[in-house]
């Protein structure tokens, strides 16, 4: 070898661990992933077979139909967003997902997205306040708001579970030049050290009794990258009293 050649392969060398390294990362992403995923996936594809069987084989009174048809729509529900969040994951990592923004009302398009989740709001004993007031107009993909808003409220329903009261709320504010989204929670809360880790994919903040609480950790990674992609920014808030208040800013149109 001369002495180029030597230097060129000192050179590349970074450039082959920092590929070793990142190929090692993406293993590690996926294997997550599909972890993660199957996991959650079992839960409402059970519920559902179970329903469903009974339904079948006539062991279900008619007294308490409608309640077992409640259940279906609910998991079936559930098993929608998931899919949704795979889906919206994927596209986000591979540079497939475009936002195609257009100036909306932020307040009205919350509202929308509440109303989706009415059913399953209800059936976990939560009350949600949508937001009040003049219209705030952003640049938004609909799409995305209503991504965004739909798992914040998911979380929110998770993670304040078992705390009084069970209440969301939701409000929306014009600041300048951004239109603000808080969703809060009067939940356990998130310390301060965890408050940027909770928006990596995956990653589940430590709490009591975790492991009995359904997730993915894609939630609040999405609804980082959604705000980012529209050139806005999510954080997790100062809250006073108990709770967790997650923050959305987009940009104002």
């Amino acid at each position: 070898y001369t002495l180029s050649d030597t230097l060129s392969l000192h050179d590349a060398l970074p450039i082959s661990v920092r590929a070793v390294r990142r190929a090692e990362e993406l293993a590690r992403e996926r294997a997550l992933f599909v972890s993660a995923v199957s996991h959650e996936l079992r839960t409402p594809l059970a519920a559902l077979r179970l329903h469903a069987e009974m339904l079948a084989k006539g062991l279900v009174s008619e007294e308490r139909k409608p309640r077992v048809f409640g259940e279906l729509v609910t998991e079936t529900a559930r098993l929608t967003r998931l899919v949704e969040n795979v889906l919206e994951a994927s596209r986000i990592g591979e540079n497939r997902r475009s936002i195609e923004r257009a100036p909306r009302d932020l307040a009205e398009l919350t509202r929308g997205a509440i109303a989706a989740m009415e059913r399953t709001v209800a059936s976990r004993g939560f009350s949600v306040s949508p937001p009040a007031g003049e219209p705030v107009v952003a640049s938004i993909d609909a799409a995305a708001l209503e991504l965004i808003v739909v798992n914040l409220i998911d979380n929110a329903l998770k993670y304040a579970a078992g705390y009084e009261p069970q209440a969301i709320e939701l409000r929306v504010t014009c600041e300048g030049d951004a239109a603000v989204l808080r969703v809060r929670d009067h939940g356990p809360g998130i310390a301060p050290g965890e408050r940027e880790k909770v928006f990596e994919r995956f990653y589940r903040a430590p709490m009591p009794d975790l492991d009995h609480k359904p997730g993915t950790g894609l939630g609040l990674s999405l609804v980082r990258e959604l705000a980012r992609a529209h050139g806005g920014e999510a954080l997790v808030a100062d809250t006073k009293g108990a709770g967790t208040t997650v923050e959305v800013r987009l940009p104002a149109a």
